[in-house]
């Protein structure tokens, strides 16, 4: 019906010309090519095809091969960017190219989907308070938790996702993922313990909301939260992964100030000239403070660590207002609290400050290795330093 046919097919089709008996081949067949395959059909069947049956020639037209660079890929998912180059390419060797048809669901279990052409909307857009996470354009990704095993712990996986127009996409299945690791061990360990924390305490066959409902309760600042509240905010969570010493985006696709429920880390907290303040685990929040707008919050960095992938939820300050305005009997306990723990965490930056200009920089100073290297360069390292005491 489709003319050219795919390689397959031809191969197909020439194994079937060997058994007919000697055809005279004159002028070509009229009507073009798909004519002539229509012809040469019939004659097939009327011959017999060397007295066997004919299987039915079935030329079916295929979905166009996507392509894509490893820039593209690296730039489309924090997956790809912590991949070596061989690993790299392992992987965009066992891309599959995928036609979704307008009306279709672009999801598939287990699978990572990267948009390449045309659009597509969550099919619930009307119940999340931030529109931007409804809509998916072309580079746009799908299904990075599912392609890492974290399907379970994601509320973005069980969100359906319906194309607006016909749309290609690459996709890459989880066993294809975890056989392109196969020999790079290195990348596989930046991966390796993303379900063990990821999982704590799962809850057995439970829907992911209620999942991440238990989750949110055990932080600290919505330890006091109704769960129908943390119900709402579950249900606007959205994926969010880092490459090993990625920094969290400041602001969220709303273009405000962002929440984020650290779901496996670490992830490193950073304050002035780069020092380390802490190190957030999974169960941690970061960045309300400045989402609800507390007088005086710090404007920290948070990165992942330096050799593992970090999978933070983020939540969009129009997400947390809409939430709030829908149970608002929580707005002001909630503040409160935030402004409790963030009073407590600008104490404790202002101690680690001193601690590192007044015994970290001048003892970094003293070795041998960095003696005699610049105030402001001995700084910066000391900020990584920790103490410990040895018996």
């Amino acid at each position: 019906r489709h003319w050219p046919p795919s390689l397959a097919q031809a191969r197909q089709l020439c194994g079937w010309v060997g058994s007919l008996p000697p055809l005279r081949v004159g002028p070509p067949f009229s009507g073009g090519h798909a004519a002539s395959v229509r012809q040469l059909a019939a004659g097939m069947a009327a011959s017999g095809g060397g007295g066997g049956p004919v299987p039915q020639l079935a030329l079916e037209e295929n979905t166009p091969t996507v392509t894509i660079s490893a820039d593209e890929l690296r730039a489309a998912s924090a997956i790809f960017r912590t991949l070596g180059k061989q690993a790299l390419a392992s992987v965009i060797a066992r891309l599959e190219s995928r036609r979704i048809e307008r009306g279709q669901v672009l999801r598939e279990p287990g699978c990572l989907l990267l948009l390449r052409e045309g659009c597509a909307r969550r099919e619930d857009s009307e119940e999340v308070d931030d529109h931007s996470q409804a809509e998916f354009r072309p580079g746009c990704v799908l299904g990075e938790a599912a392609v890492l095993g974290l399907e379970e712990a994601s509320v973005t996986c069980s969100t359906v996702v319906v194309a607006e127009s016909q749309c290609l996409a690459l996709v890459l299945r989880r066993s294809a993922f975890l056989e392109a690791l196969e020999g790079h061990q290195e990348d596989s360990e930046a991966f390796s313990r993303l379900q063990l924390e990821a999982f704590p305490a799962r809850i057995p066959n439970a829907p992911a909301h209620l999942q991440l409902r238990k989750s949110l309760k055990s932080a600290v600042v919505f330890q006091n939260c109704d769960y129908g509240f943390l119900d709402h905010l579950a249900a606007q969570l959205e994926d969010c992964f880092l490459a090993p010493g990625e920094a969290l985006p400041s602001f969220g696709p709303d273009g405000c100030a962002a929440v984020y429920f650290v779901a496996a880390g670490p992830v490193q907290v950073e304050g002035e000239d780069s020092a380390l303040l802490r190190v957030a685990k999974a169960g941690d929040i970061i960045g309300e403070a400045l989402a609800v707008g507390i007088e005086g919050a710090q404007d920290l960095v948070a990165r992942a660590g330096p050799k593992r992938v970090a999978y933070c939820m983020r939540l969009t300050t129009t997400a947390l207002l809409g939430a709030l305005h829908i149970h608002p009997e929580e707005h002001l306990p909630l503040e409160e609290l935030i402004r409790e723990q963030e009073m407590k965490r600008i104490e404790a930056a202002k101690e680690r400050y001193e601690w590192i200009a007044k015994m970290a920089t001048p003892a970094v100073g003293r070795t041998p290795l960095l003696a005699g290297c610049p105030e402001a360069f001995l700084s910066a390292v000391a900020g990584y330093t920790t103490e410990a005491t040895f018996a």
